[in-house]
């Protein structure tokens, strides 16, 4: 017992350092009407809990929080308004992957911060999944702290792929031990066909997928850096299988034809893909009518490990989307939080900054919010698997991504090119070569009017 609690303290102890918060530390007091303002998304509403926590703040340290939220598409332009022209509104940004790459010198570095607090930076930067490290260090200091991501996953009926009676069947039908998970795009290629099939009078599909909006295009990217390439555009802005890098049209031909397959080829997902949305994507699932599933699995794991699902579908087990080059990354979308150069109470901001990334703020996003939350913190993370409020495979996917570029192209590629495309490559209105064609040539048409 001695041991266990002694063990306990440690795990305790090494996270608190690791978030700059040290045990037995002496709370730093400010004086009345300090105030510390957060602009932060307001689709992360994971954060509801948290915000109406601050008031924490203020009773133990004097700084009275305001959280002004507002969409995603408008962080960056006010954030970058904001410093510009040093009217200093924002303290603490809650920043997207759209400008963290490109934007990061709007920003006071950490790295002074920690050390007067005491914390061992390389420990500190230990707690990260080891790539995020080139999102939050430039030019040698740290710029930002990461604190949420989010990944696509799968996800199996274990009443289904574990089921003895069907790996029977199936080494019968394909010659090899039925992969629990599969690994690669011909093992998820052949599961699902193996479970398509007519069952109690309906049809049962291998695969279920989102095959239009952001989660098909998401799910695409991700097929792409499994594939190899290390992100959608270079440094320079340029698409990656454009006119100015012709020799991944190869690897982009690969995955469309993988995708295409899926849905027109074997037909092992559910008629009119094209339009389905991850809301039917789930639905599907949850009616028993699939079973695989590819989708951000975290927003759904809830339902799939309610008791109510279990006693009709059994358990559901996570797993990393199979890609078509070994031990590549997926993309992994990352936010992280940031001290702005304009504001005005920069010793209280990083007060604030600190509160935000203690364990018991983590955990309180877990639990105290709506939508799901995946902590950027490691062991956090980890300990959310084993209380079964995330995914493991979701986990494990953000520990092996890769950092991207955002160029001010991509909003615009995103919804005017890729979203269309992708939807008439699932609904088998073009060709995968088509896709290819189609893709580099729009991309290349809106990089170039985006620089």
């Amino acid at each position: 017992m001695r041991m266990r609690c002694a063990i306990a303290l440690g795990v305790m102890l090494a996270l608190a350092l690791a978030t700059g918060q040290e045990a037995g530390a002496q709370t730093k007091k400010f004086p009345p009407g300090t105030t510390v303002t957060i602009l932060a998304s307001s689709s992360h509403t994971q954060l509801n809990g948290v915000f109406d926590a601050v008031g924490e703040i203020e009773k133990a340290q004097g700084i009275k929080v305001v959280v002004v939220k507002a969409p995603v598409v408008e962080i960056v332009p006010k954030t970058a308004r904001d410093i510009q022209l040093g009217t200093g509104q924002f303290d603490v940004i809650d920043f997207t992957d759209q400008g963290i790459l490109n934007l990061h010198d709007l920003f006071d570095p950490l790295d002074a911060r920690l050390k007067g607090d005491n914390t061992n930076i390389e420990q500190w930067k230990a707690q990260f999944a080891p790539w995020l490290k080139d999102t939050f260090v430039f030019n040698g200091q740290i710029k930002y702290w990461p604190y949420y991501l989010t990944a696509i996953g799968a996800m199996y009926r274990k009443s289904l792929l574990e089921d003895p009676k069907e790996k029977v069947a199936f080494k019968q039908k394909f010659g090899y031990d039925m992969p629990t998970p599969p690994k690669t795009p011909k093992e998820l290629t052949d599961v699902a066909v193996h479970f398509t099939r007519k069952t109690g009078g309906q049809e049962v599909y291998g695969l279920t997928m989102p095959g239009s909006g952001n989660p098909a295009v998401d799910i695409f990217h991700m097929h792409l850096f499994k594939a190899g390439l290390p992100g959608v555009f270079d440094d320079k802005g340029n698409l990656l299988w454009g006119k100015h890098h012709p020799q991944n049209k190869e690897v982009v031909l690969k995955v469309a034809q993988h995708i295409h397959n899926l849905a027109n080829g074997v037909k092992v997902t559910p008629p009119g893909i094209a339009a389905m949305s991850t809301t039917e994507n789930l639905k599907f699932y949850l009616d028993g009518r699939a079973a695989t599933l590819f989708d951000l699995i975290h927003n759904g794991w809830k339902d799939v490990t309610s008791q109510a699902v279990i006693s009709r579908l059994g358990e559901t087990a996570s797993f990393e989307v199979p890609g078509h080059k070994a031990n590549e990354g997926g993309i992994v979308f990352y936010w992280h939080w940031a001290m702005s150069k304009a504001g005005k109470n920069k010793d209280a901001a990083w007060e604030v900054m600190k509160w935000l990334n203690t364990e018991k703020t983590l955990r309180l996003a877990l639990t105290g919010g709506i939508g799901v939350f995946v902590p950027s913190h490691t062991a956090t993370a980890q300990w959310a698997a084993q209380q079964k409020l995330l995914p493991p495979a979701v986990v494990s996917q953000v520990a092996n991504g890769k950092p991207y570029r955002v160029p001010k192209a991509w909003s615009v590629y995103y919804a005017t090119v890729a979203r269309e495309q992708i939807s008439k490559l699932t609904g088998g209105t073009i060709t995968p070569e088509e896709f290819v064609k189609v893709t580099a040539e729009e991309g290349d048409r809106v990089a170039d009017e985006n620089r």
